[in-house]
């Protein structure tokens, strides 16, 4: 009996889970949800998890191993895993970042018609290649590099976004053009979206802070990347040197290599104890503290595509930050003034201040943003998601 393919399938895969995690990956599962009520038949299968994601449709989920197993025996039941499902009638498989899981599956293509996409998007091999040479930089381009060196080149299609990244990977990483799609990262507007004052004060209570704080928000990592240190406290100095007002707060939520130095650098200050560290956060309830922020700053000198900038656009915070990847694309016209060059240190700390002093006229900077980013909605970017895999 000739076996029948289903086009409009799908298997995701996820290199890792867990609904604690302050990574992104929690997004996705609303993205199969919505694309689930679509007709497209969806399996989701994860590397690594400690929790099995609830899904509200019928979406079957395979967790190839629960423990930090051995890299091998992983490859191998995914590998095993992956010829399976194509058996089972499905052509499609899609990765975002994971390296490893990308190669099992070109692996697997060899011996079927799967066909391959991988999702990676970062302006960050300009930084990689300056690093001196070491030991450990020679680990990390065999383990790195190189596997992404041979991805870009053996996979059907290679992912990203926004419009500026396909110029960026197409000219800075050789990426060949006719592998290139574009594919937006998406954002569910019901779960970040805008409170009434009195809703904004009792939320603001029950995370601890003073509900009559102007608060500016900060959610990413610290990083040598972004250069997070090139920024802070430099920008915060300046700020307070000439903003005199105690209910002024700046919340600052990630973690990553450099927010112990930076974090220590701000302890001696007169302003410390206007800077609340919160260490990492879960993306699961991480809508609560922009929901009951007040600007969103992104100080930053390597980015691609932002989701942070999206989870503050849908609560309609006005948001302070730099030119780096593709920001400038996802931002809407009225935010371009507050948006500095990744240089320039001094423009960023008056773009902050600029912002508190006008404060009580950000209203068309705030409705922009929520109606801009309806163009990141779910349920567009799933459309998006169905048209570059032709399902």
């Amino acid at each position: 009996m000739e076996k029948v393919f289903n086009s409009k399938s799908l298997i995701y895969i996820l290199n890792t889970y867990s609904s604690k995690s302050s990574e992104h990956y929690y997004h996705i599962i609303n993205l199969l949800n919505v694309l689930s009520t679509k007709s497209v038949r969806i399996i989701l299968v994860i590397e690594k998890c400690d929790e099995i994601p609830y899904f509200q449709s019928n979406l079957r989920t395979i967790v190839i191993s629960k423990s930090k197993s051995h890299s091998l025996f992983r490859y191998l039941k995914l590998y095993f895993t992956l010829l399976k499902l194509y058996h089972d009638g499905y052509t499609n498989v899609f990765i975002r970042i994971s390296s490893f899981s990308t190669l099992c599956a070109i692996s697997a293509s060899f011996f079927s018609k799967l066909k391959v996409y991988y999702w990676h998007s970062g302006t960050v091999f300009e930084f990689d290649d300056k690093q001196p040479l070491t030991l450990k930089k020679v680990a990390w381009f065999f383990k790195t590099r190189l596997p992404f060196n041979i991805i870009k080149h053996t996979v059907d299609y290679f992912v990203t976004g926004p419009e500026s990244m396909i110029n960026y990977y197409h000219n800075v990483v050789s990426v060949p053009l006719k592998k290139l799609r574009l594919l937006y990262n998406d954002i569910d507007i019901s779960r970040f979206n805008v409170l009434s004052i009195q809703n904004k004060k009792n939320l603001r209570t029950s995370l601890g802070l003073d509900p009559d704080d102007f608060v500016f928000l900060f959610v990413h990592r610290f990083s040598p990347v972004r250069m997070s240190s090139l920024y802070l406290p430099v920008i915060l100095d300046v700020f307070f040197t000439h903003v005199n007002d105690t209910h002024v707060k700046f919340i600052f939520i990630g973690s990553g290599p450099d927010k112990t130095k930076i974090q220590t650098s701000i302890i001696n200050c007169r302003y410390s104890n206007q800077v609340l560290f919160k260490g990492n956060v879960p993306n699961s309830v991480i809508q609560n503290y922009y929901m009951v922020s007040d600007v969103y700053f992104n100080p930053t000198h390597a980015e691609c595509f932002p989701r942070t900038i999206l989870e503050a656009m849908a609560c309609s915070l006005p948001i302070v930050t730099t030119n780096a990847g593709g920001i400038s694309d996802i931002l809407p016209i009225p935010q371009l003034p507050y948006i500095s060059d990744i240089d320039d240190v001094d423009s960023f700390a008056d773009n902050l201040i600029s912002i508190f002093q006008n404060r009580n006229s950000l209203s068309s900077i705030r409705l922009s943003n929520r109606n801009a980013v309806m163009k990141y909605s779910t349920d567009y970017v799933s459309d998006m998601f169905k048209n570059i895999l032709n399902i």
